[in-house]
């Protein structure tokens, strides 16, 4: 979508906006309308439309939020002008937890999941940049977020052996079943005793 920044670039998207939602509507409010379009569609097609949280900023729009049913992926607290996840549950929404760290595993580079983070101190509340929610049921959890940014960078089997150490840990975290070390380190074995699952194709 086009940054905050860029907005002045494009006065068509201003004109539109005014024509649409009044005078005193902003170009951004015009990103907004779009994105209630798609979200009508997506639901009339019995889906959940998403959308990453640096999409809402503070003062965004004048006239217009996407829609509350829209599931807000937090992935970033950008400083003083993203929305906490909070403030993302108060208008509404229902969020999941993309914390850049320790989720995202970014193809070719060493932006991996901090494994000793994740598995010891991480856990579905904590945010990015340290935010915490107490609400769970608006909460859906998380997942790996895979970042094909080099796509050229690793083998298929070089990804798919770099996550079985970040799927076992998110699911360890997100479960909610006891854990049965722990620190990382004793993880490490008892991923290694449990080996692949059986049909694993080497």
């Amino acid at each position: 979508y086009i940054m905050g920044s860029q907005y002045d670039e494009y006065p068509q998207m201003l004109a539109y906006a005014r024509k649409h939602h009044g005078r005193n509507a902003v170009a951004k409010d015009a990103y907004f309308d779009f994105i209630n379009w798609a979200d009508g569609i997506v639901r009339g097609h019995g889906k959940t439309m998403r959308m990453w949280n640096d999409g809402i900023k503070r003062h965004d729009g004048t006239t217009l939020r996407p829609a509350s049913d829209i599931v807000v992926e937090y992935w970033s607290d950008q400083g003083r002008q993203a929305l906490s996840p909070a403030e993302l549950l108060e208008r509404g929404y229902t969020i999941m937890n993309a914390s850049w760290t320790p989720t995202y595993y970014v193809i070719g580079t060493q932006y991996k999941p901090d494994m000793t983070y994740l598995y010891e101190r991480w856990n579905l509340t904590m945010f990015e940049g340290g935010q915490t929610v107490k609400e769970t049921a608006r909460n859906l959890g998380s997942k790996i977020h895979v970042w094909c940014d080099h796509p050229d960078g690793e083998t298929e089997a070089q990804i798919t052996e770099g996550l079985i150490a970040p799927l076992r840990g998110l699911a360890q975290v997100t479960w909610g079943s006891p854990k049965l070390v722990r620190d990382y380190a004793s993880f490490v074995t008892v991923m290694d005793g449990i080996g692949h699952a059986p049909g694993w194709m080497s």
